[in-house]
């Protein structure tokens, strides 16, 4: 039953993620197994009592005190009962020991059953805790983690429609993790209907135990600025955010509702997709780009940005990738001597900002600088004007020779009718046998008409006039030469519809060769095509040398247009920032007061930094809550992102564009689907929204769903791979939809060596004890190659890459006792990782381990069946050679089809 029915959609909306929020658990949970000042952060359920009682486990002091302390608060809603319990030994940065308690499953209780002193565990809700996971399966990149998380949840059956029951779940794990001493310790047999003795806070000897015991579900450290926003937005009218992008995705995007844009600008050279891109970009209220490999999504970035600042927009660029921010920031500020963008929750490359401050505030602007600004301007639309004439010239010359080339096909078609001899003297032909030909055929076919009307007794004499006719006709066009009617069949109708249909062949075949020499004549004097491209290009290459003097001129004349304000705001956040940067290289941080100012300063500096970058989770303590405060909000890698992460940066913005790949990386959500499907329904979402689902659906994938057709540009033109290796993603993943335009020149090719190829290395694949699975034979292999690149001299950078982070960790220790090979391949850029730490990253040579043999678990291979997008993310980070080493007769028949394929 919906509680949201008198609410507006965006207050749904914002209801419903924080629903999600506060259910996903995404960081675990892990208290102190003990304290010196009272109970610890939990309470052990009383022994001897089945989970399942509602009345002795929940009698101690122990859990009054913690229950207690939780009423009359939000925190009161958020318990749960965690079974088993592992208890660890860790470590701190000081090097004290202590042991902490890890819930392995979660069990929430239902809604208020503690406010009536009626607790009822709500069992369909059981949860893994992802801690366990991450302590007991070795995994701690996030993005690794979740994926083995999200694995072993569908393994247990945690994501069935039916929910198992607690035995069954503890019976499915232990049969899949089982008792072995370096995995998942169980210390005691495990029955949830009779619960151990054992007090966690006393116990010394790690493992898992057969105790249960209640705790508070954290609040989410990474979300909680988010959440606060959520509740922010919840409060607010329709009427509040309208004329922000988050009023167009929610209450429909008006594809009436344009921007005029100005001509572009290209200080950096820009393909035809980018530059269509940016003027989408700048001119309606959302846009879609989606970026495959290699095809310039900074190069587009960069461009909408310089656009867009000399076009009076401001733009917000965020992306969950630290290094994709970095990228951007660099390229911009890089154009010149002179930044325009600040990159915020950064402080290591703001010297360039102190630099361009320092100009902008010391720099005199002279009237001879105006002036070369407007000439430069001039000039520019003089070169986009003589780009127009060859494009329209291009354009004609290629229309003129389709239209050719299609006479051309016709007249092939045609002639095969028709001897060499006819085809000769065609071309010659008088035209004044035509008109009489043309009327002789109407005449013709009218009278066949006439006598399939006309009754017997009348039709013989038709026929004999019809004889006549026909035979005066085709006796002239017998004249011409060697042409040769049909005088076959003895039925004068059916000989004369025979030869009407050849002879109007024969006319129409006229007609095409006059227009095919005509359409000839009109390229005497023209220039030839390729000539038109050369000067065009020539023309182009000018004008983007214009454009960059253009930005140049207009960037140096800024500070002719910043109002006095403006400037004693420029030169406070100057000494902030400064300021800032001092700390940070004392050791120290300034305090929240300085950063206060910084943000609020920077927040006047329209006319100096047009655009700002940024995390997705850093935006709330760096930038506003304030609606529209930029014209654009970019949002990069949205295939990865979540929903709800981007409303308060759609409700910052007027637009938005949104750039992604549906073939790369994607959001992966803990939340399981039947709850995500529940909590839509409590929030009256089903029915009609949802596309907005927090689990299924990436922000990629809701901005494709809401943007308008002529609003989406796929990015084509791919320059970083050597055709032989992006060839299989652009047929498997791509449709055959890009453009190979990488310069092999520029490329660190290995001297006569095949750019692809697999290395046959037959072995046994093992699962690992901290989960996952190795391959030894293999990680030998890789090894070896890495080896024999070196010992050749190979100074490209190479790269590593295997799906399972077991075999990531055995090809490190199998390098470990090389310490002088590692140490040469620290000189060649060298990392080695699971396919997430490579997205937006690249390689002169990509080294890829399947680990798949004989031996590997079903799970495994089910894995790298749902994986096919990590795989291309994989491959597509070779610019030079793809290096593949992995049994090759087991991957080519494991069922994992793009894999075979690959193989094939």
């Amino acid at each position: 039953m919906s509680t949201d029915l008198n609410l507006d959609l965006h207050q749904k909306l914002a209801s419903y993620y924080l629903d999600v929020l506060s259910s996903e658990i995404t960081e675990g949970i892990s208290v102190f197994a003990s304290s010196r000042y009272g109970f610890p952060d939990y309470a052990l359920i009383e022994s001897g009592n089945p989970i399942s009682s509602e009345e002795s486990p929940y009698s101690s002091n122990w859990v009054r005190d913690f229950i207690n302390k939780r009423k009359g608060t939000t925190a009161a809603n958020r318990v749960a009962l965690g079974y088993p319990n592992a208890v660890k030994e860790v470590t701190s940065k000081k090097g004290n020991t202590f042991h902490v308690v890890i819930p392995i499953f979660l069990i929430p209780y239902q809604d208020g059953s503690w406010q009536e002193n009626e607790p009822r565990l709500d069992f369909s809700s059981t949860q893994l805790n992802i801690k366990a996971v991450s302590e007991y399966e070795r995994e701690y990149n996030q993005s690794s983690l979740l994926t083995s998380y999200i694995n072993l949840n569908e393994e247990l059956g945690l994501y069935q429609d039916v929910m198992p029951s607690l035995s069954d779940l503890i019976n499915s794990l232990r049969s899949l993790k089982d008792a072995d001493e370096q995995s998942w310790p169980w210390r005691e047999v495990l029955d949830p209907e009779a619960l151990g003795f054992t007090n966690l806070a006393q116990v010394e000897n790690e493992g898992i135990y057969n105790c249960a015991a209640l705790f508070g579900m954290p609040e989410q450290r990474y979300t909680k600025g988010l959440e606060k926003e959520l509740q922010e937005i919840r409060k607010l009218s329709k009427d509040q955010i309208k004329g922000t992008a988050l009023h167009d995705w929610v209450y429909g995007i008006d594809s009436g509702k344009t921007t005029v844009v100005d001509d572009l600008l290209a200080p950096i050279p820009l393909n035809e997709e980018q530059s269509s891109a940016i003027k989408k970009s700048l001119r309606g209220p959302l846009s879609v780009v989606t970026g495959p490999p290699g095809t310039g999504k900074s190069q587009l970035v960069t461009g909408l940005i310089t656009n867009a600042a000399m076009q009076g927009q401001k733009i917000l660029f965020a992306s969950k990738n630290n290094k994709a921010v970095d990228v951007v920031a660099e390229r911009v500020n890089n154009i010149t001597n002179r930044a325009i963008l600040i990159r915020l929750g950064n402080l290591t490359h703001q010297q360039g900002v102190v630099d361009s401050l320092n100009m902008f505030l010391s720099e005199d602007v002279s009237q001879g600088d105006i002036e070369n600004y407007q000439n430069l301007k001039k000039r520019l639309a003089a070169l986009k004007d003589k780009i127009s004439i060859f494009d329209r010239d291009i354009r004609w010359y290629i229309d003129e020779r389709n239209d050719i080339e299609e006479i051309n096909r016709q007249i092939h078609e045609l002639s095969m009718y028709f001897s060499e001899s006819v085809l000769s003297i065609l071309e010659d032909l008088d035209d004044e046998y035509i008109p009489h030909w043309k009327q002789g055929i109407r005449n013709l076919l009218r009278r066949v008409q006439m006598l399939e009307n006309r009754q017997v007794f009348f039709r013989n004499f038709a026929k004999k006039r019809l004889t006549r006719l026909s035979n005066n006709l085709f006796q002239s066009v017998e004249e011409i030469g060697n042409f040769k009617l049909d005088n076959n069949p003895e039925d004068v109708v059916e000989r004369t519809t025979s030869n009407l249909d050849l002879l109007s062949k024969l006319v129409e075949l006229h007609g095409l060769i006059q227009k095919n020499l005509k359409g000839i004549e009109k390229f005497e004097g023209q220039p030839l095509l390729e000539d038109l491209y050369q000067k065009r290009n020539q023309s182009q290459e000018h004008f983007e040398q214009v454009s960059l003097g253009v930005y140049e001129s207009w960037l140096k004349t800024l500070p002719k247009r910043m109002t006095q304000q403006e400037r004693t705001s420029a030169a406070s956040f100057l000494t902030l920032l400064k300021m800032i940067m001092h700390a940070d290289e004392d050791g120290s941080r300034a305090g929240s007061a300085v950063f206060a100012k910084y943000y609020q300063e920077l927040e006047r500096l329209n006319n100096v930094f047009f655009a700002w970058a940024i995390t997705s989770l850093s935006v709330r303590s760096k930038i506003p809550f304030k609606p529209h405060i930029f014209d654009i909000v970019v949002i990069d890698e949205a295939s990865q992102c979540d929903i709800s992460s981007a409303i308060p940066m759609l409700y910052r913005a007027k637009k938005a564009v949104v750039i992604g790949d549906g073939k790369q990386l994607q959001h992966i959500s803990l939340l399981r689907k039947k709850m995500d499907m529940g909590l839509m329904a409590k929030h009256d979402l089903i029915d009609n929204h949802i596309l907005w689902s927090y689990s299924q659906s990436s922000l990629y994938d809701l901005a494709q769903g809401l943007v308008p057709a002529d609003m989406f540009t796929q990015l084509r033109d791919h320059h970083r791979s050597h055709s032989d290796i992006i060839t299989f993603s652009n047929q498997v993943f791509y449709g055959e939809n890009l453009r190979i335009f990488t310069k092999y020149e520029q490329l660190n090719l290995i001297p006569d060596e095949p750019v692809v190829r697999w290395i046959d290395a037959p072995g046994l694949a093992k699962p690992h004890y901290a989960g996952g699975t190795y391959n030894p034979t293999e990680a030998g292999f890789v090894v070896n190659e890495l080896k024999r690149l070196v010992e050749n001299s190979y100074t490209g950078s190479i790269g590593v890459v295997s799906p399972f982070r077991a075999q990531v960790n055995h090809i490190k220790e199998q390098l470990n006792r090389f310490p002088d090979l590692e140490a040469a391949l620290t000189t060649r850029d060298f990392l080695i990782d699971t396919v997430h730490r490579f997205q937006g990253d690249e390689r002169d040579v990509m080294i890829f381990s399947p680990t798949i043999a004989q031996g590997v678990k079903s799970g495994s291979i089910k894995f790298l069946q749902n994986s096919g997008n990590l795989f291309n993310v994989a491959i597509t980070r070779a610019r030079a050679a793809l290096i593949t080493i992995g049994d090759k007769s087991f991957c080519s028949t494991s069922g994992v089809d793009y894999l075979e394929k690959f193989i094939r």
